[in-house]
């Protein structure tokens, strides 16, 4: 996750905070207001505002996360590809040196034939 995304995703979070925290104000102004005398028209309109306010926030979160999910998706992909890469470059590293080992012992043998054919 970048900086950039862990900013917003934060930024976004306290804006849910911040709505929710206006939606518990709103609903405790109903409540107080609601026993003693009927509800008004304020308290109706900043109900409504907080929960709108909320609804947003929750979409944007929502969007965010699939976001997040579309880009851990890549990365995973990512990650297959480059294990399957790093397997397979093991593998061929591995052949490489079976066949340098095996060129090694051919040359070593070769040239102890030739000193032993010098020699005599």
């Amino acid at each position: 996750m970048t900086n950039d995304t862990s900013s917003t995703l934060a930024t976004a979070m306290q804006r849910l905070h911040q709505s929710l925290d206006t939606l518990d104000k709103a609903v405790e102004q109903k409540l107080a207001h609601g026993a003693a005398q009927p509800a008004t028209a304020d308290a109706d309109a900043l109900v409504e505002e907080a929960t709108r306010d909320y609804a947003e926030r929750v979409s944007i979160l929502e969007a965010e996360c699939d976001n997040f999910t579309q880009e851990n998706e890549a990365l995973r992909e990512e990650n297959i590809r480059l294990s399957n890469q790093l397997q397979q470059l093991q593998d061929e590293h591995i052949q490489l040196k079976q066949v340098t080992d095996k060129a090694t012992e051919k040359l070593d043998s070769t040239i102890k034939q030739l000193d032993l054919i010098a020699e005599g």
